[in-house]
């Protein structure tokens, strides 16, 4: 499936998907399942796509691509909801909150001084930035399915991978706990009910 989608070929990249078993279906089907949608319903090349995040509640994409553009898409029709420039160059792939409400990134690992930016997913304006230390990066990592106002995010230095990860509100930036993570990043998870 990965060769066909270099290859531009969206019928043989769904073709293959499908004869896939719910089983088999790890985060590489979905991947090329949302890029082959995309590229069929958007007609826009791969190569343009840098990151992309599917909205849970929504039939839309968060796509960044390489004209330094993020924008919201309508999968049904392929039509543009809104697109603006990024306030930096190379973010890590859009984190979109449970409700949908609102989407965030951080910087790429080669910008020297980092940032942390949400968006309201609905006009694209920006809610927040947070200004991150020299050699420091942050991406969003999950939100909780009951608590859609709060996002966990890790910021961590990309040499040590020391750092922090915090709850954040997604809407005010208020810090509501932080952990301090001494080295090498932490895997994280979290309970069913969400609730931890």
């Amino acid at each position: 499936a990965d060769e066909a989608s270099r290859k531009h070929d969206t019928h043989q990249v769904k073709t293959i998907l499908d004869g896939c078993l719910p089983e088999q279906r790890g985060w590489e089907w979905y991947y090329l399942s949302a890029k082959a949608l995309i590229e069929r319903r958007l007609q826009l090349p791969v190569e343009t796509i840098r990151t992309m995040a599917i909205s849970p509640v929504a039939d839309d994409a968060f796509i960044t691509d390489s004209d330094g553009q993020i924008g919201r898409y309508k999968l049904f029709d392929g039509s543009k909801v809104w697109s603006k420039p990024l306030p930096f160059l190379r973010p890590f792939k859009p984190f979109v909150s449970e409700d949908g409400k609102y989407v965030s990134f951080g910087t790429h690992y080669t910008v020297r001084k980092g940032k942390f930016v949400v968006l309201r997913s609905d006009t694209g304006e920006q809610v927040w930035e947070r200004q991150l230390g020299d050699d420091q990066i942050a991406g969003a990592i999950f939100s909780f399915p009951d608590h859609s106002n709060v996002i966990v995010m890790a910021q961590f230095d990309y040499e040590s991978f020391a750092g922090t990860v915090s709850c954040v509100e997604i809407g005010t930036d208020k810090t509501l706990w932080s952990y301090q993570c001494p080295a090498s990043f932490p895997l994280l998870g979290f309970s069913p009910d969400g609730s931890s």
